[in-house]
C-alpha cells in the first residue's frame, strides 16, 4: 500500500468515526467515498479551516451516502441555513442535554445567584 492510499484510508476512517460520534449513519464504502473526492477535484484542499473543502450532507440530514453528499467549502457548509427538521430536533436535544454546562460556562455561579 502506498502512502497516498494509506493517508486516504486514515481520512476515511476518521470521517466514519466523526459521523458515528455525531450519531449520523454512514453508508459509503471506501471506493464510493474516494470517487466522490476524486470527482470533486478538491482532495488536496480538504480541511476544517476557512477556504477548505469538506464532505457535507445535503440539508444536513440523512446518512452519508451516494446521492446525499457533496463537496463544498467549509463556509458553505456552515452557512447553509436549510436545516432539516431532523437536524433541528437533534440540535435542540443536544442543547437540552448540555444546558447546565452551557449556562455554567457563560455565567459564573456568583453571577447566577445574584440575578
Amino acid at each position: 500500500m502506498n502512502k497516498t492510499n494509506y493517508d486516504a484510508m486514515r481520512k476515511y476512517d476518521v470521517q466514519i468515526a466523526d459521523a458515528k460520534r455525531r450519531g449520523i449513519a454512514w453508508q459509503l464504502t471506501f471506493d464510493e467515498w474516494w470517487k466522490i473526492w476524486m470527482q470533486s477535484g478538491h482532495w488536496n484542499d480538504r480541511g476544517r479551516n476557512r477556504g477548505d473543502f469538506v464532505m457535507a450532507r445535503i440539508g444536513h440530514a440523512g446518512p452519508y451516502r451516494v446521492g446525499n453528499v457533496r463537496i463544498v467549502t467549509q463556509e458553505r457548509n456552515t452557512s447553509d441555513k436549510q436545516w432539516s427538521a431532523e437536524t433541528r430536533a437533534r440540535m435542540r436535544a443536544c442543547i437540552n442535554r448540555h444546558r447546565d454546562k452551557l449556562i455554567a460556562a457563560r455565567w459564573p455561579r456568583e453571577q447566577r445567584a445574584s440575578q
